[in-house]
């Protein structure tokens, strides 16, 4: 019997560089939770600028300059396999995704729906702080990428050398 599912997510879109579909951004979280065998999470998705999330990554992380995402777990991995919710907040400039997207031709919310996976990755355990695991997360990307109905730009560098 498979566990009930309880996903509480809420979208907050603080920027006007890219149209967001929250409905549709929660749905793609549900489904990339869902293939990565949760069941229970609360999760706060913030959409900003580059100003907004240079802001956050320096004064958290000492980084003083814009990012793609930045994930904040709200649980310790041993509630992972735990009966604890998944919980965390996740910081994405759209900003950032709409320059890269023009620079890999796909479109922004791609772009932007990568770094929710990307982040949702990092909640569930994975890392890409060495190259094996950079490796490691990148093919988990893509395949949640193409099992969420996004297909990865062959041409662009993040899925090369990957095998």
């Amino acid at each position: 019997m498979k566990p009930i599912q309880d996903f509480q997510i809420e979208i907050i879109n603080n920027q006007d560089f890219i149209p967001v579909d929250e409905k549709r951004l929660s749905a793609l979280t549900e489904k990339t939770l869902t293939l990565l065998n949760a069941d229970r999470a609360i999760l706060n998705v913030l959409i900003v600028d580059n100003e907004a999330i240079h802001e956050i990554n320096n004064q958290f992380l000492q980084h003083d300059f814009p990012t793609d995402v930045i994930t904040f777990p709200m649980h310790d991995d041993s509630q992972l396999s735990g009966k604890q919710p998944l919980e965390g907040e996740i910081v994405i400039s759209a900003q950032m995704a709409k320059e890269i997207a023009e620079t890999v031709s796909w479109p922004a919310l791609h772009e932007l729906s990568l770094y929710l996976i990307h982040a949702l990755l990092h909640l569930c355990g994975y890392d890409d702080l060495n190259e094996q695991d950079q490796k490691r997360m990148r093919k988990k990307e893509r395949e949640l990428l193409i099992a969420t109905n996004i297909q990865p730009q062959l041409n662009d560098p993040r899925w090369q050398d990957l095998e």
